[in-house]
């Protein structure tokens, strides 16, 4: 089996505009993400068939580059396949985490609802995510980036668009969703939690609107930052406040003070 991963690259929220992300070098043929997905998978994805000629040429180099920049880097590897080591959590039977993490993911969130009492339904959403869902859910997220941000992009040309809006795209969909082959979610190592409070507006782990604001200031992301380091548990390389990693050596270290992008300096 091919091993499972961690993200490590360093993921960024705003749009370059003017650094390019091309890489210079492709990745070597018989590298497993290009046998599985090669670029004519990109270009000819029915999922985009609706969409206006430009666009589905944008979203599929963006794919593509992704793709590329993930093989180059020698601290990444790419994974199809599906972990056996996966177990139902008690808190959430509906979700999988991987074995060695479960109970300690359970414990985490029993002790959140112990602190919260009677405040609200604290959760994980979603546990362990197959390389099938993420392969499925990368296009549609994709397409919903480009909606949310086309209209600070460069603009298309007779000849489309150019790569500075290529690697504005590929910023922003990297800082919020995962290339398929190289998802925390695909290790089973990797929880999005939920919480929902009464007639507040839940928590949940859309990356839009103003989701991340509420997270950043809310009571239960402080406590999160404060204690999941206890259970293993640690901030993602990701603009996501509600995505955690079990990954209990790095919990010890400094990487336990991490905060995602958008909260820094906005918790206790």
């Amino acid at each position: 089996m091919r091993a499972l991963f961690l993200i490590l690259g360093c993921l960024v929220t705003t749009p370059a505009i003017g650094a390019s992300c091309i890489p210079s070098e492709r990745p070597p043929a018989n590298h497993p993400s290009l046998a599985a997905l090669p670029d004519s998978y990109w270009t000819g994805l029915q999922a985009w068939s609706d969409l206006p000629p430009g666009d589905r040429a944008l979203l599929a180099r963006v794919s593509i580059v992704q793709r590329d920049v993930r093989a180059l880097n020698p601290h990444l590897t790419f994974s199809d396949e599906v972990p056996r080591n996966v177990v139902p959590l008690r808190t959430a039977p509906d979700q999988e985490f991987v074995a060695d993490g479960a109970a300690s993911l359970d414990a985490l969130v029993l002790a959140a609802r112990l602190y919260l009492r009677d405040r609200g339904s604290f959760y994980v959403s979603n546990g362990f995510r197959s390389y099938a869902v993420q392969l499925e859910t990368w296009p549609r997220n994709l397409e919903k980036y480009l909606a949310r941000i086309r209209a600070d992009l460069p603009p298309a040309n007779a000849k489309g668009y150019s790569d500075d809006a290529v690697c504005a795209l590929r910023a922003y969909a990297g800082s919020h969703y995962a290339f398929p082959g190289y998802s925390n979610h695909q290790s089973g190592r990797a929880a999005d939690f939920h919480f929902r409070a009464g007639d507040a507006p839940e928590l949940n782990s859309d990356s839009g609107g103003d989701n991340i604001a509420r997270w950043c200031k809310s009571d239960i992301y402080g406590w999160l930052h404060r204690n999941a380091r206890s259970y293993g548990f640690i901030q993602a390389k990701i603009d996501e406040p509600w995505h955690w990693v079990y990954d209990p050596g790095a919990a010890k270290t400094s990487e336990a003070d991490r905060v995602a992008t958008s909260c820094q300096g906005k918790i206790d």
